[in-house]
């Protein structure tokens, strides 16, 4: 079930500045005890589907409905636990999903944490392929791992870790091309924010959404873009910067360009499987 949420807070930039604007947003329910801990969402062309990744190691479907525009209901399909490529279900540690990425042919790549690495599936319903990681990978830390990921349309990979080891040290950015694995971009750190998903969106910008948790006080959320060059990310940009509270834990975000030619901006929060929480999909559009 989809319950609709009346929320119309939103933290805009000045007008002169390409920012995002709040649009909607709705709350997933779901009598299936297994439900939860969403970490990472794609969104396909035209916005009406989704897939969505679970910190238990399972996809979650379903369809969006809109009404002028705005985010009004929808539906959601059975869980579907995925599949080692041994071909047993995913468990305990194994199973924390945390990114997800879908390419131009439909190949559905996963990013987990604690046993960090990258998997490819074909379809949600078959084994997963190997992906080899980085040697990088073998030293992040338990719960902080690989949080992100996104896919160019050249099929390049790009995956970075919610920590990088200091206050004051970049956050490292590794691409795979052509099966290995290389240190593209140092991302800075900016304030407390800490990286939670990442996507690459139809004008080819890097969109990097970030979290900062205030205890009580609820978390924070933040969204910048980057310029791919060939090399590095370039002309960073802050988007959007939220109130704490506003929303709850985003750690997914899909970015994607609707009829109207606007870019939109849809994020999901991870409730943690704690029922104080909630898992939403708020959804905003790129302003120029």
């Amino acid at each position: 079930m989809i319950r609709i949420l009346l929320a119309t807070l939103c933290f805009a930039m000045p007008a002169y500045a390409q920012h995002l604007e709040f649009i909607s947003q709705i709350e997933l329910q779901s009598s299936d005890d297994k439900f939860g801990g969403l970490s990472g969402i794609h969104v396909y062309d035209g916005g009406e589907t989704f897939l969505a990744v679970s910190d238990s190691g399972r996809f979650q479907s379903g369809t969006i409905e809109r009404t002028d525009g705005r985010l009004s209901g929808g539906q959601l399909n059975p869980l579907e636990r995925m599949i080692g490529v041994n071909g047993t279900r995913y468990a305990g540690t194994d199973a924390d999903a945390e990114g997800i990425a879908v390419d131009s042919a439909g190949n559905i790549f996963v990013s987990f944490e604690h046993n960090h690495r990258v998997r490819m599936f074909n379809t949600t319903n078959m084994a997963a392929r190997s992906i080899t990681g980085a040697r990088a990978f073998k030293s992040l830390q338990t719960n902080s791992g690989l949080e992100a990921l996104a896919v160019s349309a050249q099929g390049h990979l790009y995956t970075l870790p919610e920590r990088s080891g200091a206050e004051n040290r970049p956050f490292p950015l590794w691409r795979a091309a052509k099966g290995k694995w290389e240190t593209f971009a140092q991302i800075p750190r900016r304030g407390r924010h800490l990286p939670v998903g990442a996507d690459i969106g139809p004008d080819g910008r890097f969109y990097l959404l970030e979290r900062d948790f205030r205890g009580l006080f609820g978390f924070g959320s933040r969204v910048r873009s980057f310029a791919i060059g060939n090399k590095t990310l370039t002309d960073e940009r802050e988007l959007w910067v939220s109130n704490l509270g506003q929303h709850d834990n985003l750690e997914g975000i899909s970015v994607w360009r609707a009829s109207d030619k606007t870019l939109r901006v849809t994020m999901i929060s991870d409730d943690n499987f704690q029922f104080f929480q909630t898992s939403e999909i708020v959804e905003y559009k790129l302003v120029e």
